[in-house]
C-alpha cells in the first residue's frame, strides 16, 4: 500500500502532518522485517564469537529519547480536536 497508486501519501491536499502519521505503520512494517532476522542473528554472533555487535552510548541513548519524545509530540498535536495547544487555551 505504500508505493501503490493509491496510497494517500501521495495524494493531493494532505497536511505534511498526516503524511509523516501515515508513514509511521509503513516504517514499522520494514523495520519490523529487518528487525526480526538481526534479533535472531545477534545472540548466534555474541555466542559464536563473543562480541556484542551492538553498542549503546550515550550519544545514541540521547537520539532515541529525542526520537520518542518528538514522534509522540507530532503524534499527540495531530489528533483531531486534542492537541496541546488547543488545551493551553
Amino acid at each position: 500500500m505504500l508505493f501503490s497508486r493509491k496510497s494517500p501519501l501521495f495524494a493531493p491536499g494532505l497536511s505534511i502532518f498526516y503524511r509523516i502519521l501515515y508513514m509511521s505503520p509503513c516504517y514499522i512494517y520494514i523495520v519490523s522485517a529487518l528487525a526480526s532476522p538481526t534479533f535472531t542473528v545477534i545472540p548466534v554472533i555474541f555466542i559464536w564469537f563473543g562480541k556484542f555487535p551492538a553498542v549503546l552510548t550515550h550519544a545514541v541513548l540521547g537520539m532515541l529519547i529525542a526520537y520518542t519524545a518528538l514522534s509522540s509530540f507530532i503524534k499527540f498535536y495531530v489528533r483531531p480536536g486534542r492537541n496541546i495547544l488547543h488545551d493551553l487555551r
